[in-house]
């Protein structure tokens, strides 16, 4: 069934993205209650934003609204971004108001997700991607876990230089470790090798790193006490200088973690500060090591435990760099791009391409060519004749039954034959039908078709058709379009072709819908029309059938006979002058 009502809230809803739309669509914003609700399988949350402009109001309004549901319902911040990033069709935000704020503008918003496609996110990808992570974490783990006991190995046999860097790495991989699990907030998914879940990961790499740390701290003053030459002493001096920012860096990307797993719940004015704390982060990193290349060769290279801490710096300069380059571009982007915003193209996108159809707007085009099989070999051969059709229809409830009203704009292509019987011309139609009926358990209903315009050979002629249709079939009330529906129709006898061809004319058309993916149809006429040398008489039948993958598109394969025959003057016919045309058509289609 058609709802009417859902598909225009849609669409002032995407509306209310333009600049200054919003204003002129909601007016006044009515009262409402902030924050998050269950109306019964649905989920709803409400929330207000001001901002500059209308645009920006609803866009921060939208964001803050999905987060109320997100963290209404448990949701960690894994399942937040895939949530963006694959929105359900069936999400739907409604502004309930603009009004201003001093010289700012203040939205409301109300976002409705129901619980299946909630729980279609979390039984599908939230599971595989989550899964996936702690596979990744739990291999890092077992790296670090590896390189702290070489480490360790290495730091006995009093190879210091080799114990540094291997211990950074088992750092650096405990790091990645907790990285990875840390948008991960349901402690019942596990890994698929050896079973760990997010918490078991975080302790397991807190110990690690513990460990690492301590032997680093352990080797600091074990070197303390070292007799080391003055450049040499110099030049580690300003490693720990170096050492000592780097880990500031280290600091503040631990503090900011939270913010960015949550990017999309964070207001326009925190995202630049924070895009500015990261600029100053990356700049005090690029700082560092435009010292470390100043200083680095000055220490001899028999001196493996000062290299090597000069290594791990460039390391760890490596490493933070590419973490701040990463939590720069998601702030930028949310800066750009709000993530809401990009749901809603998604959510649209996918609509366009997966929506099951109601036949509420359809384009079908039949193809300009043929499939022949009667040579030895397949081939295609082209016809020029190309049909297509708009069309509307919808089923209504209506006490106990439904009401049914169709109505199509078409171009049909008809081909005869000339005054020699070789060559085709075509009698080409621009058409419009309308019909309604009404449905009791079964559909009875009546249909009007008349010609807007029609040309024989490119050239007009005054010989338009009016045609009549008794239509019969069934309204499926779940889907609200007709599970078959067959028309029967008569072209009214014009003055324009004055032959008894032209009273004796009869149409069957049928459409059969074999479930929501497949549709069979066929028809068999016999008409009289306008040729170039006076009329024809046309025979034609048709069979074929259509595939719906993805729903919304249709592709279908039709066998289609069309046998024309001249008539003389006094209504005979001319055998010498026919023409038959046969052959496979190929249809494609798309359907609201």
């Amino acid at each position: 069934m058609i709802d009417a009502k859902r598909f225009f809230l849609a669409l002032a809803a995407s509306a209310c993205i333009l600049p200054g739309s919003g204003a002129a669509l909601f007016g006044q914003a009515e009262p409402r209650t902030e924050g998050f609700s269950a109306v019964g399988n649905a989920y709803l949350g409400t929330a207000s934003a001001v901002a500059d402009g209308d645009a920006a109001a609803v866009s921060a309004a939208k964001t803050k609204a999905v987060w109320l549901i997100m963290e209404g319902l448990g949701k960690d911040g894994l399942f937040a971004e895939l949530f963006l990033a694959n929105p359900p069709i069936t999400i739907e935000f409604k502004v309930n108001g603009i009004i201003p704020a001093g010289n700012r503008r203040k939205a409301s918003v109300t976002v409705t997700i129901d619980d299946e496609s909630l729980r279609i996110i979390h039984d599908g990808i939230y599971l595989s991607t989550a899964s996936n992570l702690l596979d990744r974490a739990e291999t890092d783990l077992a790296q670090s876990q590896e390189l702290a006991g070489k480490a360790k190995s290495a730091e006995a046999e009093r190879e210091l230089g080799d114990a540094v860097v291997l211990y950074w790495q088992a750092v650096d991989l405990a790091d990645s470790a907790v990285r990875l699990v840390s948008p991960i907030g349901d402690a019942s998914i596990f890994s698929t090798t050896y079973k760990k879940k997010a918490p078991e990961i975080r302790l397991l790499a807190a110990a690690v790193n513990e460990t690492a740390r301590a032997g680093l701290e352990r080797i600091q003053e074990a070197s303390g006490s070292l007799a080391i030459e003055e450049d040499t002493r110099a030049a580690l001096g300003i490693l720990d200088e170096v050492t000592a920012d780097i880990s500031k860096v280290e600091d503040f990307l631990r503090g900011i973690e939270p913010s960015i797993i949550r990017v999309s719940s964070l207001d326009p004015a925190e995202l630049k500060l924070l895009r500015d704390r990261i600029d100053s982060s990356r700049r005090l990193l690029a700082d560092s090591k435009v010292v470390l290349d100043r200083n680095c060769p000055g220490i001899p290279a028999e001196r493996k435990q000062a290299r090597a801490g000069y290594e791990v710096a460039y390391g760890r300069i490596r490493k933070y760099g590419a973490d701040l380059r990463s939590a720069w571009e998601a702030v930028d982007l949310e800066i750009r791009d709000p993530a809401v915003l990009r749901a809603e193209r998604e959510r649209n996108l996918r609509w366009i391409l997966l929506h099951e159809p109601t036949g509420a707007l359809a384009f079908t085009v039949e193809s300009p060519f043929t499939l022949e099989l009667g040579g030895e070999l397949p081939s295609f051969a082209w016809n020029g004749l190309m049909d297509f059709t708009f069309s509307a229809e919808g089923c209504f409830p209506l006490g106990s039954g439904h009401a049914w009203a169709r109505t199509a704009f078409r171009k049909d292509d008809v081909p005869l034959c000339s005054s020699g019987g070789s060559d085709t011309v075509v009698n080409m139609g621009l058409s419009q039908d309308a019909a309604i009926g009404l449905d009791f358990g079964l559909l009875w209903g009546l249909g009007l078709s008349w010609d807007w315009a029609r040309f024989v050979d490119g050239i007009p002629t005054s010989a338009r058709m009016l045609k009549s249709t008794l239509y019969l079939g069934d309204v499926n009330p779940e889907s609200g379009r007709t599970d078959w529906l067959v028309g029967l129709s008569y072209i009214l006898p014009s003055e324009e072709i004055p032959t008894w061809h032209d009273a004796v004319n009869l149409g069957l058309d049928l459409r059969l819908l074999l479930g929501a993916s497949v549709e069979l149809d066929g028809s068999l006429s016999y008409r009289a029309l306008e040729a170039e040398y006076g009329f024809d008489k046309e025979f034609a039948a048709s069979i074929g059938a259509g595939f719906r993958l993805p729903p919304p598109f249709i592709w279908g394969i039709e066998y289609d006979f069309r046998l024309a025959t001249r008539l003389s003057d006094s209504g005979d016919t001319l055998e010498e002058f026919g023409s038959t045309h046969s052959g496979f058509r190929f249809i494609f289609g798309y359907s609201l």
